[in-house]
């Protein structure tokens, strides 16, 4: 029998963080258990080399931060291309812990959620990260829409979905950037209610008839 699930104590107030702005690569796991990276176009395929530092979960908080880690990590110019725009924006949350909890030590170290993106902008932890991204909300916020619709419907952004990202992009900046705005819009897009190659209608009419038996 399993007991039911304790929900955790959410009672601090630590500084909110925002979303993230990775970029374009999807990651996924080859058969044999290693991580491939592969391209938008997903004709390329670049397995990790056998001599990247791996990351140690037993060492995390004892002999090395996982900040530190990760260090090591990119310190190979093969995962840097890609992690020394990654890494900064997970650093800046490196106060919140795998279940969301503030912190300020990781195990034995302290925390260390400074920053510098790729055109330099430097910050040190989630606050002063919002405010940096905030220079730059409307180019968050289109590649946020990109982000969450890709997401939802499981499939990378095609020239024919442009339309409709302009389009929720409209609505939830008019809305004040409301994720919940953003949830909705998304949902009643045409890329999200309708196959490739369907009409929103035609779509519409598919899921009526699907309801219907």
């Amino acid at each position: 029998m399993v007991a039911d699930p304790q929900q955790p104590s959410l009672s601090f107030d630590p500084p909110q963080p925002v979303g993230s702005n990775e970029p374009d690569i999807e990651i996924t796991i080859a058969p044999d258990g290693t991580v491939a990276d592969i391209d938008q176009s997903d004709q390329h395929v670049v397995r990790v080399r056998p001599d990247v530092p791996a990351i140690d979960d037993a060492a995390i908080g004892t002999m090395l931060s996982l900040r530190q880690q990760m260090e090591k990590h990119r310190s190979n110019p093969i995962c840097a291309s890609c992690h020394s725009k990654m890494d900064p924006l997970g650093f800046a949350l490196e106060n919140y812990d795998a279940i969301g909890k503030w912190r300020e030590q990781d195990g034995k170290f302290a925390v260390d959620s400074s920053g510098t993106l790729p055109d330099g902008k430097t910050f040190n932890g989630p606050a002063a990260m919002r405010d940096v991204l905030a220079e730059r909300m409307p180019d968050f916020a289109r590649n946020l829409v990109e982000k969450m619709m890709m997401y939802s419907i499981g499939r990378g952004i095609t020239p024919s979905d442009r339309r409709s990202i302009r389009q929720i992009e409209s609505k939830w900046t008019a809305n004040g950037l409301k994720f919940q705005t953003l949830i909705y819009e998304v949902a009643h897009s045409a890329p999200f209610q309708s196959r490739r190659g369907e009409t929103l209608e035609s779509g519409n009419t598919r899921h009526k008839e699907v309801a219907a038996k």
